[in-house]
């Protein structure tokens, strides 16, 4: 089986990972976009409790951190995606899994707040939102952490391969011959002026 991030099921895989956090970014957005409409200047524990991070604090300051969670995620995934693109994921993944990481972690927190925020909700509409907020956040962290598993999957012995067929990039622009191997008439001489020197 390929697993290489150049081409083959890791790519596939990868590139739907992609696709599904962004799916999951979209209903979080959605309904984080739904409960700060509703929430306004409103004092969040007087209607929810205090739960998770959800400190005493008016609506339209707590929420500052979940639109921050949402908008890291946003640009990490336009970062993988531009990565995937390129073709270049394999140079960067370990930037981006780290990255993925700490996303993941954000978003884990978020999904379990709003968990057990269900249960303290004042009524129906304020509920929904919630839950649509928390399930995109749980899509989301899970195909981040699919995606972190693409990343630490890829075969960098393909790569190694990959760069003996077709080149690794150190060439120099004489003729096409790698920086550090000899080359020309005498690519096989010693040249004098060193030997003597040593």
């Amino acid at each position: 089986m390929n697993l290489s991030l150049r081409t083959g099921v890791l790519k596939s895989l990868a590139w739907g990972s992609v696709l599904l956090c962004w799916a999951g970014w979209v209903i979080a957005l959605s309904g984080l976009s739904a409960l700060q409409n509703d929430c306004g200047g409103a004092n969040l524990p007087v209607r929810w409790g205090n739960i998770g991070e959800l400190g005493p604090m008016r609506c339209d300051k707590l929420f500052a951190y979940q639109w921050w969670k949402i908008w890291y995620e946003w640009g990490v995934l336009l970062a993988t995606c531009l990565a995937l693109a390129m073709g270049r994921v394999h140079d960067f993944r370990v930037a981006l899994a780290v990255l993925l990481g700490i996303a993941t972690v954000l978003l884990m927190d978020a999904t379990n707040t709003f968990y057990f925020a269900w249960y303290r909700l004042a009524h129906g509409t304020e509920m929904v939102r919630g839950k649509v907020y928390f399930s995109g956040t749980l899509i989301t962290s899970i195909f981040n952490l699919l995606l972190i598993i693409c990343l630490g999957t890829h075969d960098d012995t393909i790569d190694s391969r990959h760069d003996e067929a077709y080149g690794n990039g150190k060439h120099n622009l004489h003729g096409g011959h790698r920086a550090g191997e000899p080359h020309g008439a005498g690519a096989g001489a010693e040249d004098p002026a060193i030997a003597t020197a040593v």
